[in-house]
């Protein structure tokens, strides 16, 4: 969207990749089932109700961390945990972690067979919400189980969500990588 963003670097680790500068993850190689490890930083927009019922049905949470966290909480068929008061990376906000359920069903990567189809026509995503300013800026997730750790934090009066997912199959030192690259998360003006 519009406006002026701080810039979030992060040290990545070998393996790790930086996706089109606002993504960052240990990425499939060819195309081959490996854990999902990631990192992304998000202004929201829009909020979606039901995440794979979700087209047409974006909304405004309102301006606040606590509004924006309230309405992740009530998102359908997550199970979110209690928010907690976190600082990351010096910034003030809510911490809170909610999953995809384990049992939807997904034909191929990144795909969910029974939600709603994406604007390319082709793929079927489980949203969970909508970029400031971009509705075609979706944060989807990729795979049944998926967990995300969810930063919602308060940037120089700008709210921003750190997001790190990872899928339900990682090893413990792939989790502690994860939680290493969150860490070094630092904000700088844009």
């Amino acid at each position: 969207g519009g406006g002026s963003y701080p810039l979030y670097p992060v040290v990545l680790p070998p393996g790790w990749f930086d996706l089109g500068g606002s993504f960052v993850d240990q990425y499939p190689e060819n195309g081959a089932p490996r854990p999902v490890l990631g990192l992304s930083v998000w202004n929201v927009g829009q909020v979606v109700r039901d995440p794979c019922h979700w087209q047409g049905q974006g909304f405004d949470p309102g301006p606040s961390v606590q509004d924006l966290v309230s309405a992740l909480v009530a998102q359908k068929t997550r199970n979110a945990t209690t928010p907690t008061d976190v600082t990351l990376a010096g910034y003030a906000g809510k911490y809170l972690e909610w999953s995809v359920p384990a049992d939807m069903q997904s034909s191929k990567w990144t795909d969910f067979d029974a939600c709603d189809l994406s604007s390319d026509g082709v793929d079927r995503d489980f949203v969970s919400w909508f970029a400031q300013g971009d509705s075609q800026n979706d944060r989807y997730e990729q795979v049944p189980g998926q967990f995300d750790q969810l930063w919602v934090l308060d940037v120089n009066g700008q709210r921003f969500v750190v997001d790190a997912p990872y899928s339900p199959d990682p090893s413990q030192s792939q989790r502690t990588t994860l939680e290493q690259v969150v860490d070094t998360l630092g904000f700088e003006a844009g």
